[in-house]
């Protein structure tokens, strides 16, 4: 061997030792700072800063005395090999055990205990082992930020969704990553949990209990709800970004002069890590601000394009004008995958629970295409069928079913629809003669969907007319929609059960507020939205010659048509379940001529049948109610109906009481996919729900979203956090059966 070559190897054999114990001890550094911080009580803020920089954790799960006891267990340990032994002399026959207990002497001396001790490293690395097991060390993936944290996780129907490749449903996939979001949270982190599809609820509020929490995610079940998104960022929002500061409220004086007003105390909110588990498929809200909400989107699905479905988007039926026992029913199907679909669309028609006839027709989806923009367009294709000797006054169900075996979502296959059940407005006129409203509802078109009693001046004065044909019937919810033509109940008491329509005078539920008259005014704006008003074009051409102004609406009013200076001149008031619309002018003046030129207006006519039919309760065979999961469907009964029997999909039955009240019943419990039997409506009814959304059917989950001016870049789930404590035991148990190794080779003799 070369004398350089041994050189190094006799230095590494002296230098072994002391470099292993600088090792030991250098790993042991942090460990024991990690435990006095813990002790000292600021682990919280050291354990933020590790996860943020360092992507660990750590966590001391015992008590605090145990703490103080391995803190000082390296030191009583390195003592031990400086205590001075104490030994009776002996006559010692070997010459052997003289050699081991001289060198048992020399180790307690002060600057000679630094020798090849490898007992001391195991011991020390036991140490190591212990400490930081106990520790319980984590290392995790992606690294979140914030003390709060939401998780929102979508239960939609698309999130029922089977990808190829994946094992169970997207939901489920986004119930495992939320799991991992919890484990992966800091020991002081406080979390929330909000679910949404159509709706949204919190069904855990702010809880540092991570057990609470897990239980609470894996408790969530799948809906056949459509996805929007707007109420669980609401619901986030209200915590988030607080708009009252309870401390400027208290600290705020009590003589403040209007225009003076000032914040005393800031809003400062709660900053919170938002993680969305969803696929996206729902409208993206466009005037929504994040502030406080630090929004991480996490998309769940295959995100390459192989998600595979055709859904039913558009399914409904139209009669024939020439032949009305004729219905023509009509179905949209999209595909959303690269791949034309072929399906054997059919559709099976039932009359009275009959089967009346039945068809079935090959189609071939086109395939889907991407623009240049990421977004997907799908292929789509429109079935009709023509389905004879229907007739009016029977009930006619049919079933369209497409489904096939390369379909990731089974929700959108089917659907269902109703047509033959007409139910007609019951609606009572009260005022003198007006032949423009007598122009719209003797007309025969008006006729055919509601039945009209009129109510004159004279017999509304006579006591005993107006109580026999106007009190008893309005108590007991005869009529659907009572029109006010310039005559009014003298007190709210006499107000009918049932919707009004007030033309020209004031309901007396608005306690007798002060009215101005106006004169001469033209419509600036009015609400586009509401149901009264919904595509209706021109009302800015409409002007009126005589009116009020309410110098003080009740609050939350909704406000259908305004003129200028704060003139209200259509609303609405909330009365219990009823609705009053008040029309704050007349069409004809008190000397019957014309004040308005409304009626001149295409617009009138389609307005007040929009009137009969939302507040009227109309309902007939080309108008069948669309209902989807989660709606709530209201019937107009009989006052002597006191309940009815619901049966579900699963014909399952439920019996929903009518309130005392109330002149119609209510049934919210629609959740299924199906037909619902109502047994007792006089006759009974069959409603039909259906998905029928183009967005849940699109169930390629989006790369990124756009809430309010944000861009939000999806992000992969955090990845499962590490646990390395357990390894750092069973270092330590390896550890230990090596010393009692070497101490046994040690003593042998």
């Amino acid at each position: 061997m070369e004398p350089r070559r041994a050189g190094w190897l006799d230095s590494l054999r002296k230098l072994w030792f002391p470099l292993g114990l600088a090792l030991c001890l250098a790993v042991l550094l942090p460990g024991l700072v990690l435990l006095v911080g813990h002790l000292l009580g600021v682990a919280p803020k050291w354990n933020e800063w590790l996860e943020r920089r360092l992507g660990i954790s750590f966590h001391f799960p015992l008590a605090a005395w145990t703490g103080w006891a391995l803190l000082a267990a390296p030191v009583l340990l390195i003592l031990l090999y400086f205590l001075k032994l104490r030994r009776q002399p002996r006559t010692i026959s070997s010459t052997y055990l003289w050699h081991k207990s001289m060198e048992d002497l020399r180790v307690n001396r002060l600057f000679r205990w630094l020798r090849n001790n490898v007992l001391l490293l195991l011991q020390l690395l036991v140490l190591i082992a212990l400490i930081f097991g106990i520790l319980g060390l984590r290392l995790h993936g992606v690294v979140g930020t914030g003390r709060y944290y939401i998780l929102m996780i979508d239960n939609s129907a698309s999130m029922s969704a089977r990808d190829s490749g994946m094992p169970g449903t997207r939901l489920e996939a986004a119930k495992e990553a939320a799991l991992r979001e919890i484990d992966a949270a800091p020991d002081d982190a406080v979390g929330m949990l909000i679910v949404f599809n159509s709706a949204a609820e919190i069904r855990q509020s702010y809880t540092s209990n991570k057990s609470l929490l897990r239980q609470r995610v894996r408790e969530i079940e799948p809906t056949q709800r459509r996805t929007r998104i707007d109420e669980a960022l609401a619901l986030a929002d209200s915590l988030a970004n607080q708009r009252v500061s309870a401390e400027n409220e208290a600290v705020k004086p009590e003589d403040v002069q209007p225009g003076q007003v000032r914040v005393y105390a800031p809003v400062e909110g709660i900053q919170a890590t938002v993680h969305l588990y969803s696929d996206g498929r729902f409208p993206e809200p466009s005037d929504f601000i994040l502030g406080n909400l630090d929004l991480r989107y996490h998309p769940i699905g295959s995100g390459d394009a192989r998600s595979r479905n055709v859904g039913v988007v558009v399914f409904n039926a139209l009669r024939d004008d020439s032949d009305r026992s004729v219905v023509r029913v009509f179905a949209r199907l999209v595909n959303i995958a690269e791949q034309p679909a072929s399906r054997n669309v059919e559709l099976v028609c039932r009359v009275d629970g009959r089967l009346h006839k039945q068809f079935r027709e090959p189609v071939t989806i086109p395939a889907a295409r991407r623009r240049e923009n990421g977004e997907w367009i799908p292929g789509e294709r429109s079935v009709t069928f023509e389905v004879g000797d229907v007739d009016e006054d029977r009930e006619a169900v049919f079933h369209l079913l497409a489904a096939g075996a390369d379909d990731d979502l089974a929700a959108d296959n089917e659907a269902w629809l109703v047509v033959g059940i007409v139910r007609k407005a019951c609606i009572l006129i009260v005022g003198a003669e007006n032949r423009i409203l007598r122009a719209f509802f003797d007309d025969d078109s008006t006729r055919s969907i509601a039945e009209v009693d009129y109510l004159s001046a004279a017999d509304w004065q006579d006591a005993a007319t107006r109580g026999r044909r106007f009190v008893e019937p309005g108590r007991q919810g005869a009529f659907d929609l009572v029109i006010f033509d310039r005559i009014a109940p003298e007190k709210a008491d006499d107000m009918p059960q049932a919707n009004t329509f007030f033309i020209g005078v004031a309901p007396p539920t608005l306690g007798g507020k002060e009215l101005e008259p106006r004169r001469n005014v033209f419509v600036k704006a009015w609400s586009s939205a509401h149901p009264l008003l919904r595509y209706l074009g021109g009302l800015h051409e409409i002007g009126v010659g005589e009116t009020f102004r309410v110098a003080e609406m009740p609050p939350r009013t909704a406000r259908l048509l305004e003129g200028p200076d704060e003139t209200v001149l259509l609303f609405t008031l909330t009365r219990g379940p009823f609705t009053d619309v008040v029309q704050t002018f007349p069409l004809l003046t008190q000397a019957d001529e014309w004040n308005t030129n409304w009626p001149l207006q295409p617009s009138f006519p389609m307005f007040w049948r929009n009137v009969v039919f939302e507040y009227g309760g109309v309902r007939d065979s080309n108008t069948e109610e669309v209902l989807r999961p989660g709606s709530i469907w209201r019937w107009r009964v009989d006052p002597s109906t006191k309940q009815v029997e619901v049966t579900d999909p699963e014909n399952r039955r439920s019996v929903v009481e009518r309130s005392p009240n109330r002149p119609e019943v209510e049934v919210a419990n629609l959740e299924k996919l199906g037909l619902y039997r109502i047994a007792g409506t006089n006759p009974s009814r069959t409603l039909a729900v259906n998905l029928l959304d183009e967005d849940e059917s699109m169930i390629h989950p989006r790369e990124s979203l756009k809430v309010g001016d944000h861009e939000v870049a999806g992000e992969s789930v955090r990845r499962q956090p590490r646990e390395i404590w357990k390894w750092l035991i069973l270092i330590a148990l390896v550890a230990v059966l090596l010393e009692w190794f070497v101490y046994n080779r040690r003593v042998a003799v």
